[in-house]
């Protein structure tokens, strides 16, 4: 709208300019028409009254010829008649010569009063033709300066239509200034928008993170007394285990001397055999009461051996059985420990990610408004 204003007011001042000039031609024109029809008007008066005075005088002539002739016989009143005779024929002669001539001078100077005729009308058109040559030079000036007032004011045009388009342009340029200003101005405030919020969410995950960290904390001192736990337990798996073996040992010592107890009483055996055979009955009845005591201690002292060994057995059996069983616990924490040490990495790093697609989310949904606030602005 203010492109057209604006050309409005720059082709009004041009209207005004070009129609006066042509406002001037008219004019000239009209007063030219005015004026050649006055002319054309007064001017066949002259040619009538040389034409009537010409004819005035031939008429004249003629009268006086005639008067000439009519008032000649009474004048010539002379005594020779013939000489009268003959001068009145010659008079007559001459008198129908000059009728002859007059009529011949008539017929010619109507032949001359329309020869002056034509000459007059061709006169008048050609001096309507000239004077509408002369006005059609004037209209060429007029149109030629015309045309070069017109070339100039369409010089002007195109020049202040340069300078508009180019003023145009300059507000299109500043238009799109300003939309570029109000688009940055709204990226600016919807920055500021989502650094509050952003800043908010930091500090929730701050708050997040420093509670987590604590429980963290919590776990690996928890971890750190299962670790400690587990090392005296190991501890005493290995005090354990060396209990076990001294004990293995000790059986083993047991077992050689009952071994040995075993070789002495079948040599005590094969003794009391040799002595039955040497001694008397009494002696060997006394013998066989003192090999029999003997023997029955020595059944008495296996009996006790043979219990020991079996109470040794079966403690190092439960020994074995306990320290199986402390392994199997001990691999089975320290499973636990790996596993519950995999499930807090996982954890963590599940708490980790979960910021990371918050702030991915965020970008993303950063990502979609901005289009979509350009289609708004567009």
């Amino acid at each position: 709208m203010a492109s057209t204003s604006s050309k409005t007011d720059v082709m009004e001042p041009l209207f005004v300019k070009a129609g006066i000039p042509l406002a001037l031609s008219v004019a000239g024109f009209v007063f030219a028409r005015i004026v050649l029809r006055r002319s054309t008007i007064a001017k066949p008066f002259p040619l009538q009254t040389t034409v009537s005075s010409v004819s005035d005088t031939i008429d004249s002539s003629d009268d006086f010829i005639d008067e000439a002739g009519i008032h000649s016989p009474q004048s010539t009143s002379s005594p020779i008649k013939d000489d009268d005779q003959e001068h009145m024929i010659s008079c007559s002669q001459d008198s129908s010569s000059t009728v002859a001539s007059h009529i011949q001078f008539e017929e010619e100077i109507l032949g001359l009063k329309n020869e002056i005729e034509e000459l007059q009308k061709r006169e008048h058109s050609l001096s309507m033709q000239f004077l509408g040559y002369r006005v059609m030079k004037e209209q060429d000036t007029v149109l030629m300066e015309l045309n070069n007032m017109v070339l100039l004011e369409t010089a002007r045009v195109k020049l202040l239509d340069r300078e508009i388009s180019a003023i145009e342009a300059q507000a299109r340029g500043l238009e799109n200034f300003v939309v570029v200003c109000r688009t940055v101005l709204e990226e600016v405030e919807f920055a500021k928008k989502e650094k509050r919020f952003l800043e908010r969410k930091v500090k929730k995950l701050s708050r997040r993170a420093r509670e987590k960290s604590r429980i963290v904390g919590e776990k690996n001192a928890k971890i750190n007394g299962l670790e400690a736990e587990i090392m005296r337990i190991c501890d005493v798996l290995e005090m354990r285990t060396n209990v076990i073996n001294k004990l293995d040992g000790e059986v083993r010592e047991s077992e050689a001397a009952v071994n040995r107890l075993q070789e002495e009483k079948n040599d005590l055996l094969v003794k009391l055999i040799a002595a039955e055979s040497q001694d008397s009955l009494i002696s060997k009845i006394e013998a066989e009461g003192a090999g029999m005591e003997d023997y029955n201690r020595l059944v008495s002292e296996l009996e006790k051996l043979q219990k020991d060994r079996a109470a040794e057995t079966t403690e190092l059996i439960y020994l074995r059985w306990s320290n199986a069983c402390l392994r199997h616990e001990l691999m089975r924490s320290h499973g636990q420990q790996q596993l519950q040490i995999e499930d807090r990495k996982k954890y963590l790093e599940l708490e980790l990610e979960e910021p990371c697609r918050e702030i991915a989310g965020c970008d993303q949904e950063q990502q979609h408004e901005e289009p979509c606030l350009g289609c708004g602005r567009q």
